[in-house]
């Protein structure tokens, strides 16, 4: 039987999946750009935006948070960044969008 951490994780998840789908297209685009837009802002600034920060913080036991840092903060390619995780470009471009749209729920 399923622990309970595991099926609030399982429920979690549903709930975000289904949220994101609520979201149109073009919306979703443009959160997306906003948010790299501040991240890049964010790792540039000396001033580090507490939200942000915290939104990250929150991210970092999942498995791809490095993505974040790797491409806004170290300006690694997709490609440099998916050979050092020994994973597929796609997956690290499906893993950047998702957490780019986690940080977007965490700060509105």
């Amino acid at each position: 039987m399923e622990n309970l951490e595991e099926m609030v994780r399982r429920i979690v998840k549903q709930c975000i999946r289904e949220y994101s789908r609520q979201i149109p297209d073009y919306d979703q685009t443009a959160i997306y750009n906003d948010v790299s837009e501040l991240l890049t802002s964010y790792y540039k600034d000396g001033e580090k935006d507490a939200a942000v920060r915290y939104a990250l913080q929150a991210q970092r036991f999942d498995p791809y948070s490095r993505i974040i840092p790797l491409y806004y903060r170290d300006q690694q390619t997709l490609d440099s960044i998916a050979s050092g995780m020994g994973v597929d470009v796609s997956t690290i471009v499906r893993n950047k969008k998702r957490l780019c749209m986690d940080i977007y729920k965490s700060i509105i």
